[in-house]
């Protein structure tokens, strides 16, 4: 039987695009498997099928995460274990190895552009219903049935092999390369944390022109618009920071971190929404983060004690959480036990932030979360009984072989049993019968 290890719905996108991720273990092995949750998105998972197939045996070094189809609008995936790129490059740049991360992007680089035909962009009524019409991109290089989302996120290096986890965006129809190029640089929190000279040496490893990223943007807004009912697909890159237009008014951040005795032992403002506090904690067993003061969305990015991953539980006030993401309500806290902790490294992004409709949102994410896993217990729970079934069923019809052939065997019986008595009646009949039963009377 399948044991459900984390499920995500994806609900925040339209019809076409709601699909189930889940993450099981079956006999010890993981595997991950993609469902679309409505008919309109079984095309959508059909389209990531034919891209794997596409994909495998052409040699590139960067491969599609290998996958089968269980049934139409229906995948498993391997579990691939290992390191995306975006957490080499954030372990780069954590050690200020700037030789080490510039290498990094230009290998993303090179696994992108590596395994791309290109042909001149001609502007399609489906790339216009995607992206908007952009008069300026007549001419440029442009790729068909390739995944847009191809970002460091979604590339884990194992085993010195580089696999593509997630091809879920694909487009059957021509999109500019730079716009690709564009996304992976814009979902890219480490280049968004570089200084401009880095920046821009980065932009021109990968041949984009600055002066095409308004451009880009926009064809960014109307892909989320087109894809979600809302802006909240929207969570990475600098410019992601702004969610909603509502904060792109966005005001200042007051971080704070005391002792369970009410003692700040850390307070900063900042209009950042990626932020690290850095704490010596080793006079305390005890602290409480409030990462800023009004409802949220916190991701969670890192923790770090004494140069080791934090391995204590922590805890919170949140009303939803899905692995790293935590919703709040009301003003985030989180409890960290520190005892015997020297200094503590704290990574966390604000994702959104005092939206009016978010306390409904995520428990309506909530319920979400806890019917689809209610229906996946039910159906594991019918698929051990139709297997129950399906064995009752075999036996039967095992039992009811076997009464066939004794019936068989029975009739062949009662026929030799009747050959037998018509044999007797004949014999009583002969003429050497009658003499033989004359002569035993005498």
């Amino acid at each position: 039987m399948d044991k459900i290890l984390y499920t995500k719905c994806s609900l925040e996108r339209k019809k076409e695009y709601k699909i189930i991720t889940s993450i099981l273990e079956t006999d010890g092995k993981r595997h991950v498997r993609k469902k679309a949750a409505t008919k309109d998105a079984v095309l959508h998972i059909n389209r990531m099928f034919e891209y794997y197939k596409a994909q495998c045996g052409r040699g590139y070094k960067l491969l599609p995460a290998p996958c089968k189809m269980i049934e139409s609008g229906q995948l498993d995936f391997e579990y691939i274990e290992g390191k995306t790129i975006q957490s080499i490059m954030q372990e780069h740049y954590e050690a200020s190895n700037r030789e080490a991360l510039i290498l990094d992007f230009e290998t993303l680089y090179m696994l992108i552009t590596e395994s791309v035909t290109t042909e001149p962009f001609g502007e399609t009524d489906d790339f216009v219903l995607m992206f908007g019409k952009q008069d300026a991109l007549y001419g440029r290089p442009a790729v068909c049935n390739r995944n847009i989302d191809i970002i460091a996120e979604n590339i884990i290096c194992s085993n010195d092999c580089y696999y593509e986890i997630d091809y879920e965006w694909v487009m059957p129809f021509f999109v500019p390369l730079d716009y690709i190029l564009f996304r992976v640089l814009y979902f890219n929190v480490v280049f968004q944390s570089l200084t401009e000279k880095d920046k821009e040496h980065i932009i021109d490893i990968f041949h984009l022109n600055r002066n095409d990223f308004e451009m880009f943007y926009e064809m960014e807004k109307t892909f989320q618009k087109q894809i979600s009912l809302d802006q909240l697909y929207v969570s990475m890159g600098e410019p992601l920071y702004y969610i909603n237009d509502a904060m792109m008014s966005h005001s200042m951040n007051h971080i704070e971190v005391l002792s369970t005795d009410g003692k700040v032992l850390f307070e900063d403002k900042t209009i950042h929404y990626e932020n690290k506090v850095l704490l010596d904690v080793s006079s305390v067993d005890v602290i409480i983060l409030h990462p800023c003061e009004k409802r949220c969305v916190i991701k969670l990015r890192k923790i770090i004690v004494d140069g080791e991953d934090y391995k204590e539980d922590v805890s919170s006030n949140t009303v939803l959480q899905i692995v790293d993401d935590y919703y709040f309500g009301d003003r985030p806290e989180f409890v960290f036990p520190v005892k015997n902790v020297n200094k503590i490294e704290i990574w966390f992004q604000i994702l959104e932030k005092d939206n009016s409709f978010l306390p409904n949102y995520a428990i309506a994410l909530k319920d979400a979360h806890k019917y689809e896993l209610e229906s996946m217990g039910l159906a594991n729970d019918k698929k051990v009984y139709q297997e129950a079934a399906d064995e009752f069923r075999d036996k039967y019809l095992k039992t009811n072989e076997e009464l066939c052939a004794r019936s068989a065997e029975l009739s062949k019986m009662n026929e030799m049993c009747d050959a037998q008595g018509e044999e007797l009646s004949r014999i009583k009949d002969a003429r050497f019968w009658k003499i033989y039963a004359k002569i035993n009377k005498l």
